[in-house]
């Protein structure tokens, strides 16, 4: 009987692994290569909201476009499409490394709704890239429903909504003055929906003529701690903006109209200075607290009682109520 030594096994070992190695260099060599993909593209980031009719115009960024190996193409080309339908090509590029024009692409969004302007870059032996902004086409009369009056007072060629509480007649949408404060996400066309946003020292002197910020105890008295009674069931573009919470029941019974659009902290970076959009409705009142605080009263969506707090005069930003003396 034939038997194999064990310097026999480990060449039969040895011998197996060199022929496997063969066989798998074999198969990639037979393998197609790849095309090199291309990245590094990118677009200016559109307004979130506009007025529709806009024309809106996006502007492209190709000096950092590289392929994953080798060299760029001699030629590169950008096209560009609106949603779902594709545009001819636009552009070409002989030598990136000196383009004589920024690349943009104008679009008039004539219909309300959601649009994504996406860029590509392509050229020959090279996968394509893209990159894309997104914003919404809004009217802002028919964009928010669900709150509670008719706009009856005129202040500053816009119209509000009002109550009267008390001894005071309250604004009960939250103040928009082009002059003073921050639109959301930078976008002016939702600041008739949403109100702007304001420091303390300008929102004393935001409001209307013969208007003044409430103190606190004038917003306690007039309002009490039941936040359901002033959280308007309100929806934007159809989506309802307070989540519901079983221990908070929305019946806005006051017609105050509380909406929940968050705050500012303006000692932030832009991309990140907005907070609490969803959640919380906050409004400065007149009190101050030493040289660099103010008060104001919010609204958490889970919580069923007004809050009470202290924020930084110049860095925080938030809603405005105004009143005037009856």
């Amino acid at each position: 009987m034939f038997v194999l030594t064990n310097d026999m096994k480990i060449r039969i070992l040895v011998l197996c692994a060199a022929a496997l190695c063969s066989a798998l260099i074999s198969c990639k060599k037979d393998e197609p290569e790849t095309n090199p993909t291309l990245s590094g593209l990118k677009v200016s980031t559109a307004i979130p909201y506009v007025r529709a009719g806009t024309t809106v115009t996006v502007t492209a960024d190709v000096s950092k476009l590289t392929p994953s190996k080798g060299d760029l193409p001699d030629v590169i080309g950008i096209c560009w499409k609106i949603n779902t339908v594709p545009m001819t090509a636009k552009d070409t590029i002989p030598d990136i490394s000196k383009i004589p024009r920024p690349i943009t692409y104008s679009y008039t969004a004539d219909t309300l709704g959601m649009y994504t302007i996406t860029c590509f870059a392509f050229g020959e032996g090279v996968y394509n890239t893209s990159a894309n902004t997104v914003f919404r086409a809004i009217d802002p009369e028919k964009s928010m429903e669900g709150m509670k009056g008719i706009p009856d007072v005129q202040a500053d060629d816009k119209k509000y909504r009002s109550v009267v509480a008390g001894n005071l007649t309250w604004l009960t949408d939250n103040l928009w003055n082009e002059n003073y404060g921050h639109s959301y996400r930078e976008s002016e066309v939702v600041d008739a929906c949403f109100g702007r946003y304001y420091t303390w020292e300008e929102a004393n002197q935001a409001c209307p003529e013969g208007w003044r910020l409430p103190t606190g105890d004038e917003f306690d008295e007039a309002w009490g701690d039941d936040a359901g009674e002033l959280m308007a069931k309100a929806y934007f573009l159809q989506n309802e903006m307070w989540e519901y919470w079983p221990q908070v029941t929305i019946t806005n019974t006051t017609k105050f109209n509380a909406i929940p659009v968050g705050y500012m902290d303006l000692s932030l970076d832009t991309s990140e200075k907005e907070a609490g959009f969803l959640e919380y409705a906050c409004w400065w009142v007149a009190d101050e607290y030493g040289s660099n605080m103010a008060g104001y009263r919010y609204i958490i969506d889970d919580n069923p009682v007004v809050q009470k707090g202290k924020g930084n005069k110049k860095s925080l930003a938030m809603s405005v109520r105004c009143v005037k003396d009856n």
